[in-house]
């Protein structure tokens, strides 16, 4: 089987970062190589502030705009535009064995901003590093790499993958090896040298980062292979109040809630375009709890919390009630026919009685198995709380006694990460509950997961992991969409993770500042491609 994706491409590029400002400059013109000129235009943009990490492959964080910042400085082999997958620093590639093995073939005169070449051994070295020092990115389905001259290589997988493409070509950064080969320790090399770990080929170049500040400032690559990037500037800054600032006109584009929306609907220079509810809330519980261990016990605690209010309090009614397969309902995999769990106080009360979980003191909580208050402490963020406060209020209901423990992120999701806690609620989504699902291996297989904060704790069923192991295999669409289906009915069986309600919302965007926004084929985000931030001509 052959893919030949070569084509011209001219891709919009902004910047938009949650918080961010983007101020475009001059362009170059048209070169000998086809590079694409663009006019030029201010543009200021906001999304999201605050501090995410290095922005190199070790050091950012693995949620939100860690990762997209990143790859403002770093490409992949493969990028993503409307139509779905296409080639980048390889601008050809054939899939032979029924998916076993790839092979590349590289572009070339491009060049790392030092400028040094980028060659196949670049790319050979950054699989081999990887599967060496990162835990970013799961290369454990790799077997070998090996380079055919310096603009070809070869990869063998230790099986056929449907997902190899979406999971790996597309979203691991290229390291050069001229920087790397000798660095023992990667997530502290940034610390020592900041200019060498941002050192790439992408469309921009890292000129500051103040982590107190939580501010970044990118500047444009004018040697990138693909072009003069349009926006010469990107700065982060912070912004509590993007809707306002939208509407006053200092920035060009921002997420905004059901809450907000009136405010844009009867200005004509404003664009609304509608999210689809992937970003979900959910309770993870540690399973090493003895209480939480029992699933008949989180059977109860699933059918005394009322989603529906929660997402009728909280976002208005826009958006979804959770769905306890791991899948979202908007997703094209959801198996409809999981168990939905209700609001249904009366079965709760019921199970908790059945396990013997009594109010013996009559004060309207319920004592364990040994004799104790039934407590627990839920963990959450502090901008959580609220939703926090209500599922607190429906368990109180069923004779269950909760404490909020509110934190900021960071600390959240690596107290997530170590198992520090009995019930967190999380948030997140897109980049764990969208895409292929093949993401439900990565949450719920030990040993797979890299995102923590989409993973339950102390979960492991034999089962299910067979099935995770199996569908990512399988090359049959309907053999392995009848995998997914069941392994949503295990989970929802399971409730290793309790997924509340998936928020809905917009983005509005001002046409008369930029009107050049686009839906990538497979990110149910509109601003999280590359694509929006770098314009040129990929040959």
């Amino acid at each position: 089987m052959k893919k030949s994706r070569k084509r011209v491409l001219y891709i919009l590029i902004l910047c938009l970062i949650c918080s961010m400002t983007l101020l475009a400059c001059g362009e170059k013109p048209a070169d000998e190589q086809g590079k694409a000129a663009q006019e030029t235009q201010p543009i200021t943009i906001s999304l999201v502030g605050g501090d995410w990490g290095f922005p190199d492959p070790f050091a950012h964080q693995p949620r939100d705009w860690g990762g997209v910042y990143t790859m403002l400085i770093f490409d992949s082999l493969l990028e993503e535009d409307e139509s779905g997958t296409i080639p980048w620093l390889a601008t050809d590639w054939n899939i032979e064995n029924d998916g076993q093995t790839y092979t590349f073939d590289l572009r070339k005169e491009v060049k790392w901003n030092d400028g040094e070449d980028f060659t196949a051994d670049d790319v050979v070295f950054t699989f081999e590093y990887y599967q060496e020092k990162n835990h970013l990115y799961d290369l454990s389905s790799i077997s070998s790499i090996k380079k055919n001259g310096d603009y070809q290589v070869k990869v063998e997988l230790k099986e056929p993958s449907v997902v190899a493409e979406s999971r790996i070509f597309q979203t691991v950064p290229i390291i050069p090896q001229h920087i790397w080969q000798n660095v023992e320790d990667p997530k502290q090399f940034h610390v020592t040298e900041p200019e060498k770990a941002a050192v790439a080929t992408g469309p921009y170049k890292l000129a500051d980062y103040q982590q107190e500040h939580g501010s970044y400032k990118f500047i444009a690559n004018d040697e990138f292979w693909g072009g003069s990037p349009r926006v010469s500037e990107i700065i982060t800054v912070p912004c509590s109040e993007s809707a306002l600032s939208l509407l006053n006109g200092e920035i060009a584009i921002t997420m905004i809630s059901p809450q907000e929306i009136e405010m844009f609907k009867d200005k004509e220079e404003f664009v609304i375009e509608e999210l689809k509810p992937y970003h979900h809330k959910w309770l993870c519980f540690n399973l090493n709890d003895s209480d939480l261990a029992d699933v008949e016990f989180r059977h109860a605690l699933a059918y005394a919390i009322d989603k529906n209010e929660l997402l009728e309090r909280m976002y208005m009614g826009v958006g979804n009630p959770g769905a306890q397969g791991g899948i979202p309902m908007v997703h094209p995999m959801y198996n409809p026919n999981i168990e939905k769990y209700d609001y249904a106080p009366e079965n709760a009360i019921d199970i908790l009685d059945d396990l013997g979980y009594e109010d013996i003191n009559n004060d309207g909580i319920r004592e364990n198995k040994n004799g104790d208050p039934l407590k627990f402490k839920i963990l959450v963020m502090s901008q959580n709380a609220r939703a926090a406060e209500l599922v607190q209020i429906h368990l109180k209901k069923v004779g269950i006694d909760t404490e909020i423990m509110s934190n900021e992120r960071g600390a959240v999701d690596k107290m997530t990460a170590e198992g520090k806690f009995q019930i967190v609620l999380q948030k997140g989504g897109y980049g764990g509950l969208s895409g292929d699902p093949d993401f439900l291996r990565r949450n719920f297989n030990p040993g797979s997961n890299t995102y923590h904060n989409f993973s339950s704790f102390g979960y492991n069923n034999p089962e299910f992991n067979e099935l995770a192991d199996k569908q990512q295999a399988e090359l049959d669409a309907e053999k392995r969409k009848a995998m997914i289906f069941e392994m949503q009915e295990i989970l929802a069986e399971d409730i290793p993770i309790y997924y509340l309600y998936g928020q809905g919302g917009y983005y509005v965007y001002n046409k008369n500042i930029y009107d050049g926004w686009f839906w990538p084929a497979y990110t149910p985000l509109l601003d999280r491609s590359k694509l929006q931030y770098c314009r040129g001509a990929a040959n």
